[in-house]
């Protein structure tokens, strides 16, 4: 047994030293595995081979960068559609996440309201909206989606999106080279409805810069001095919208603009907080889907976890249904259907229009090989491609056209 665990190592190792020696990455760097996973994302590299070799170079992790590591690689299972994987990566290599510090107000006087209906109804007269979301947890970016159609329809028009590289402005269809964080598929609907919908896309990280958030917020302002009569929303990672931070995207705005934008928190009250309290407050409530809790008057109360923003929004524990979460399946976008091939390591679901059109489409959903044959499709027409997983990487075996029906 020992003889065998030695020969793993080797190998393990050997596999590792041909993986930096394609990108070449300095372990000693505890953000080694972010550096990996931009550079198989410059360099073109499947994501499902890059997942397979940061799995493989766990040998290098340092036990003080394990969150780090984990970050990257659960990034890169959303990019591939492994939503229960990411969240078995986040168990074993992240540290306990507790947002929630105290208990929550539980009282009957107290309802659950449907989050979107109730942004709907109050918050349509701001001129600017700024949702946060969790890069590792597509929830949020599904979240914003259900919302850009009615949105737009009240006077909407600019869409500001921290993934965006800043030269892929003006595009047609989400792409891979446009942005690391849009590979992930949900973000990349996001970008495919907005687009449709009609908003004008904008890049504005100020990433390359010491002072991030304050160069951010100067290329946000240049848009809405030339679109004086347009309102906005934008879209950050996680505190970028802490209105109690004085170098927050959003302070910066409130200086630089003098606009105080409406700070919505997708982030505190949402996977993966592994507190009782958080517990506490989904089995009191019921919350079944995104909430805000609220009063007799119909406004929110006062969250004990708040922590600069406007307001929160409560998400229920993930659900599955056929493999997908729940937050994924919506009857107005897309459905269920059987696969007809079974001699697969994984399926992606393309549309059709997009694999015409560009060169680096991003796939709309995946499945891998599992006793339930149901896929998730889109109500448009479409093409599933199957892959053989063979040594890390995914090797093209047979492709289906397939006709959707149209959504109404």
């Amino acid at each position: 047994m020992n003889r065998f665990f030695s020969l793993l190592s080797i190998v393990l190792l050997y596999c590792s030293t041909i993986s930096a020696q394609l990108i070449n990455i300095d372990y000693n760097n505890p953000l080694w595995s972010f550096d990996y996973m931009r550079e198989a994302w410059k360099n073109n590299m499947d994501f499902w081979e890059a997942e397979h070799r940061i799995q493989i170079d766990s040998t290098h992790v340092n036990q003080k960068f394990r969150d780090y590591y984990g970050q990257a690689l659960m990034t890169v299972q959303t990019f591939n559609g492994r939503i229960l994987e990411k969240d078995r990566t986040g168990w074993l290599f992240r540290n306990p996440i507790q947002k929630l510090k105290q208990s929550e107000e539980l009282s009957e006087a107290i309802t659950p309201s449907d989050a979107k209906d109730f942004i709907l109804k109050n918050f349509l007269d701001e001129k600017i909206i700024m949702f946060n979301e969790a890069h590792l947890y597509p929830q949020h970016r599904a979240f914003i989606n259900s919302l850009l159609k009615d949105l737009y329809g009240n006077g909407y028009r600019h869409l500001f999106m921290e993934a965006l590289s800043a030269e892929y402005e003006g595009v047609a269809y989400p792409e891979r080279e446009m942005g690391i964080y849009t590979n992930e598929p949900n973000m990349a609907n996001l970008v495919r409805n907005a687009i449709q919908t009609g908003f004008k896309l904008h890049a504005y990280d100020g990433y390359e810069y010491k002072n991030r958030d304050s160069v951010s917020a100067e290329n946000i302002l240049k848009v809405i001095q030339n679109n004086p009569q347009d309102k906005f929303i934008i879209i950050c990672g996680f505190a970028h919208n802490n209105e109690k931070l004085s170098r927050s995207l959003a302070s910066y705005l409130n200086q630089i603009a003098q606009i105080n934008p409406l700070t919505i928190d997708l982030t505190v009250y949402s996977e993966p907080e592994s507190s009782n309290y958080y517990k506490e407050l989904l089995d009191y409530y019921h919350i079944e889907v995104p909430s805000v809790l609220t009063g007799p008057d119909n406004k929110q109360v006062g969250m004990k976890n708040s922590s600069g923003r406007d307001l929160y929004v409560v998400f229920p524990h993930t659900k599955y249904v056929h493999g997908y979460p729940q937050w994924m399946i919506n009857p107005k976008e897309n459905k269920f259907d059987s696969l007809k091939f079974s001699d697969y390591g994984v399926a992606r679901v393309y549309i059709k229009e997009e694999l015409t059109h560009i060169k680096s489409p991003i796939p709309y959903s995946f499945k891998y090989r599992n006793s339930d044959n149901m896929i998730l499709v889109p109500l448009r027409d479409y093409i599933i491609r199957y892959y053989k997983l063979k040594e890390g990487k995914p090797i093209l075996i047979k492709s289906s056209d397939n006709t959707a029906f149209v959504s109404h």
